[in-house]
């Protein structure tokens, strides 16, 4: 049976393909398509930072983001490959801008330094309202809509909504989008023929050659593994949580039908044994 190539949302595939300095002019491609930028704000070129390298944000995955680059005119980019929803993703996105942001200033140094953050997540579940695949969200002027405050926007590229087939796709983030979510099921050596763009072909070349190296196929799989182990521990704790949850619950319920025996001039032993609580914790309804 003929395989198929690997998962570009795996966490080391897609830093390979989109987070190498060698291949700036791919990332550079994507961000160009899936931001829509024209005119002036278009990239020419990036400077790509070691995600390794990066200060840590607190309560962001494995507290690295996966990318963070630099254009020529020091706008920030910080794009993530969020898989697994979780829990106040929403504020964990605002901290990850606002921090970026506020962290460009050293001590001393004036605001006019502080150059625009833009934050790409793409993620593998769905979080906003609205069905299209790409949203960019921007801060404007509640009633006339002005673009005053330009310093922070956010991008979301939500993989389950976007639904087209190879014959369907009309534009360059189209066929991003494709890529990113269908690759893995892609035969190896059957290469869509609507997705002939060097950058996303080479793209392809990258999931190949790590599925061919002994060495990279193993950090691929330790990738997966990790966020296995991730998802693994979330559900854990929902778990947890959820029967600490219901515990306490039950535990009031006794308390509530304590206080009841107790206001009709029930026997103290008697409400023990029927309810199961102790003496100490029926003196707490006094």
């Amino acid at each position: 049976m003929l395989g198929c190539y690997l998962d570009p949302k795996n966490d080391y595939a897609f830093r390979r393909i989109f987070g190498d300095e060698k291949r700036e002019h791919v990332l550079r491609r994507f961000l160009n398509s899936v931001l829509r930028l024209q005119g002036h704000e278009q990239i020419k070129h990036l400077r790509i930072a070691d995600p390794h390298q990066l200060p840590a944000i607190e309560g962001w995955k494995e507290n690295v983001l996966d990318i963070r680059c630099w254009d020529q005119n020091e706008h920030n980019f910080l794009v993530e490959m969020q898989v697994w929803d979780q829990k106040d993703f929403q504020y964990r996105a605002l901290y990850a801008a606002a921090k970026a942001y506020v962290d460009q200033l050293q001590a001393g140094e004036q605001y006019k330094h502080l150059r625009k953050v833009t934050l790409l997540s793409i993620l593998g579940f769905c979080f906003l309202e609205t069905p299209n695949y790409l949203a960019n969200h921007l801060i404007l002027d509640a009633e006339t809509g002005e673009h005053r405050l330009k310093g922070v926007d956010f991008t979301f590229l939500e993989l389950p909504k976007f639904t087209k087939n190879e014959e369907e796709l009309e534009t360059i983030e189209d066929k991003w989008a494709y890529f990113l979510k269908n690759a893995h099921k892609t035969p190896l050596h059957k290469f869509p023929a609507a997705l002939h763009e060097p950058e996303i072909e080479e793209a392809f070349e990258v999931l190949e050659t790590i599925g061919r190296s002994a060495t990279e196929k193993q950090l691929y799989d330790a990738a997966h593994m990790m966020r296995m182990d991730h998802v693994s521990q979330i559900e854990t704790g929902y778990e947890k949580g959820l029967e600490k949850g219901l515990e306490k619950g039950r535990k009031q319920e006794k308390l509530h039908i304590a206080r009841t025996m107790r206001s009709s001039g029930m026997n103290e032993q008697v409400i023990i044994q029927i309810t199961g609580l102790t003496r100490e914790e029926l003196e707490t309804l006094d």
